[in-house]
């Protein structure tokens, strides 16, 4: 492995506790600026994709004393080999064994391209059936999700269970409320989507870098099968 540690260039190759997550990734929106991103495999750099519109498939993820360490090719050094320039870090807890990366514009000109949310990407920890809300408008917001409740906390995630109250076509209300100026909640967004025991829902609530309009983003996840599915009703 020490050949693969020393590919990163911005890295120390000494003394580094090394272990190996299975890793999936996502991401919000691109950097213009990112069009390829690595990070070290199992055995040597590993290109990642950044899809915003669907999750990546499975990937062998080598941690650096914790830290899964993400950069990109740009010129040459001295050597005549590419500059490997980190674009983006994420801390993994030790408990973790499957995660999934989620990539969002860290807005700074100088310094990480990316910040990077860790989530457990397990089915034991976010079952079929189960749906993940990420809150990333700035502040407190309200949510439901068909019979589910949830207030959360601005960067704070809420998980719910299967929702049950769905019509004949299985789909069930989204809403998302934030207090009004008079502290009163509001709907600033709504939509309905579909519900199943055989996906995972993660759905983000934002608000818009430009035009402040509160938004939300749906993502459907179908993970490879690995117990039986159980069957909607």
């Amino acid at each position: 492995m020490i050949g693969a540690l020393a590919m990163v260039g911005c890295l120390p190759v000494a003394a580094q506790t090394e272990r190996l997550v299975k890793a999936r990734t996502l991401c919000f929106e691109r950097v213009a600026d990112s069009p390829d991103i690595h990070v070290l495999g199992e055995k040597d750099a590993y290109q990642i994709l950044m899809p915003v519109e669907a999750f990546s498939n499975s990937f062998p993820c080598t941690l650096l004393d914790g830290e899964a360490v993400f950069y990109k090719k740009e010129g040459l050094d001295a050597g005549g080999e590419p500059k490997k320039v980190v674009v983006a870090r994420a801390r993994v807890a030790d408990e973790l064994k499957e995660v999934l990366f989620y990539f969002v514009p860290s807005g700074k000109k100088n310094g990480l391209l990316y910040d990077v949310r860790v989530l457990n990407d397990d089915l034991k920890s976010f079952p079929l059936g189960s749906s993940r809300v990420l809150n990333m408008s700035g502040t407190e917001v309200a949510f439901q999700l068909g019979e589910h409740v949830r207030k959360i906390s601005p960067g704070k995630y809420a998980q719910v269970g299967d929702v049950t109250k769905r019509t004949e076509l299985n789909m069930a209300p989204v809403v998302f409320k934030m207090l009004s100026n008079q502290g009163h909640w509001r709907t600033v967004a709504e939509t309905k989507v579909r519900f199943t025991l055989r996906t995972r829902l993660f759905i983000v609530s934002y608000v818009h870098a430009e035009t402040r309009q509160p938004l939300l983003k749906v993502y459907k996840d179908m993970p490879p099968r690995k117990e039986p599915v159980r069957t909607d009703p």
